[in-house]
């Protein structure tokens, strides 16, 4: 795999964060659960959770436009306190994680996730954390983002 290939995944916040504030995580390197390798090539980003209806905080993949996805303590979300762009979007709560269940298309060099708190919550911390060798290992990319307010608010990782 090209060192420009990342298979990603979204700690605590793609498009939305939820509830109370998390803990900081120490490792630079973690080990969580292993992708389903697919092999098809997935549609264009952004992901924009549209096509989703996971409604529960129960883990599950889902498939979404983009590929399959696995929610971890995190749902698609479509209540007025979902702040989001469109109808849908994930939202995370306690240590939640949302990953996708493939490999980005080679090329990708900047990430951009748009998040805010959940309704009226407080601040929350996330990270985002990156696998280039097919869901086996991951770390972390960038420094934590701390998220607060009702605003969409876009962080964006670049030189990935």
């Amino acid at each position: 795999m090209h060192a420009s290939s990342a298979y990603l995944t979204f700690i605590t916040a793609f498009a939305l964060l939820a509830c109370s504030q998390q803990p900081n995580e120490t490792a630079t390197t973690s080990r969580l659960p292993q992708a389903h390798n697919n092999h098809q090539q997935p549609a264009s980003f952004p992901e924009t959770f549209e096509a989703g209806s996971k409604g529960a905080y129960n883990e599950a993949d889902e498939p979404l436009a983009t590929g399959p996805w696995h929610f971890q303590d995190a749902l698609i979300g479509s209540s007025p306190q979902d702040h989001k762009s469109g109808e849908r979007a994930a939202r995370m709560r306690n240590l939640g994680r949302v990953s996708m269940r493939f490999d980005a298309a080679t090329g990708v060099r900047r990430i951009t996730i748009s998040a805010a708190a959940y309704g009226q919550d407080g601040p929350s911390t996330w990270e985002l954390w990156l696998s280039r060798d097919g869901g086996r290992t991951y770390s972390r990319t960038g420094a934590p983002v701390t998220t607060s307010g009702p605003a969409l608010v876009p962080h964006v990782f670049a030189g990935i």
